[in-house]
């Protein structure tokens, strides 16, 4: 039993057998995936770690299970790793860094490209960690399963099916939206959004989410410290239609969206409880939370403001805790609005009160997790 090391480049060097990196395969060739990863033997007793170096690699095809000659397994993964140009594997840009901060410097990551309606990989028991992923063609998510950590996405798509991710679990990464027409950002059903950082475009056509939650069951927590904005619709949407899902949103920023900042499902008799706690609710289309008069919810210490429907619609019987109305502006509440830096600012009336993604220094640097049932 070992774990094995397999070295890439845009272009191979040496032997080509990926054994050392002066030796690196090409990872994608003629926009093939390397047969060095596609013969690997899952099936056997080890694992294989790629270190994928600096550079541009475009697939003409998704990295899919019915490639390998034995794919990948729980106990045989395939971490997908950035590394520099010396085959060192890349560190963390930041490891402080909140999501409500400015996006954290992707510049120095690989990049896996598509330009056409292909994906990137549907591979599950899969890690992709330090690398960044573009789409401009890609008619639905670009990935969509697998394990993400301190990757970037950046969909140009103009699609009205448009996802970066789909079926992820997910912590540190960026997401941008840039076309006229998309479907949502990131789409979960019993994966989370940890820490993440979602920005969109208003945009023309499409539902034009944030992260959409579907299912068919109870998670917590769909999005938990994430900063979701600029969507053209709602920054969250729960668009399951089965009564007994439900899912938690959990000390978010969730502001400036065409949309409700949170929009719940509208089916009848639902028997669960949705739960939306400690987050930052600003400056949305509609309502800060819209239960549509159908979502069981517990709201408890989120902060209010500027929504232009009002903070929240349709909570029937379910009453509200500690929520935070009291007015302001932009300028006063958020370190630097303009420059999307969405932390409280540490003069501010709601910082160091467990609101939102991350307060300015001096408060907490990642959240405290409050107020759990």
């Amino acid at each position: 039993m070992a774990i094995v090391t397999r070295y890439f480049g845009v272009t191979s060097a040496g032997a080509a057998d990926g054994t050392t990196w002066a030796d690196r395969a090409a990872l994608l060739t003629a926009g093939v995936w390397s047969p060095v990863l596609l013969t690997f033997n899952f099936a056997g007793s080890d694992s294989l770690v790629c270190r994928i170096g600096p550079g541009t690699h475009t697939a003409a095809a998704a990295l899919a299970a019915g490639l390998f000659v034995s794919a990948p397994t729980l106990p045989n993964v395939l971490p997908m790793h950035g590394c520099d140009s010396s085959g060192n594997l890349l560190t963390p840009p930041d490891p402080d860094w909140v999501c409500a901060a400015p996006a954290w410097d992707d510049s120095g990551l690989p990049v896996i490209a598509t330009t056409t309606n292909v994906a990137t990989s549907s591979m599950a028991s899969t890690l992709w960690r330090l690398i960044k992923f573009t789409a401009s063609g890609r008619n639905g998510s670009m990935i969509s399963t697998g394990v993400l950590d301190w990757c970037s996405f950046a969909d140009s798509t103009n699609n009205s099916a448009a996802i970066a991710f789909a079926g992820c679990s997910a912590t540190n990464c960026l997401v941008s939206m840039t076309g006229d027409a998309y479907e949502a950002a990131v789409s979960v059903s019993t994966t989370a959004a940890v820490n993440c950082r979602l920005q969109g475009v208003t945009g023309s056509s499409g539902n034009r989410y944030g992260l959409r939650n579907t299912g068919n069951s109870v998670i917590f927590w769909a999005a938990d410290h994430c900063t979701i904005f600029g969507f053209g619709g709602p920054g969250v949407a729960h668009t399951s239609a089965t009564a007994t899902h439900a899912a938690g949103v959990r000390s978010s920023t969730i502001i400036n969206n065409g949309g409700s900042g949170i929009l719940l499902p509208a089916t009848a008799s639902q028997t669960t409880q949705y739960q939306i706690r400690n987050c930052v609710l600003s400056g949305n289309g509609a309502f800060g939370v819209d239960a549509q008069s159908a979502a069981n919810t517990w709201l408890v210490n989120n902060r209010y403001r500027d929504n232009t429907s009002g903070p929240t619609n349709g909570m029937g019987n379910y009453p509200e805790f500690d929520a935070y109305t009291t007015d302001t502006d932009d300028a006063t509440e958020f370190v630097d609005a303009s420059g999307l830096d969405f932390r409280i600012k540490n003069s501010a009336a709601s910082w160091g009160r467990g609101f939102g993604a991350g307060d300015q220094e001096g408060a907490r640097l990642r959240p405290r997790m409050t107020n759990a049932l």
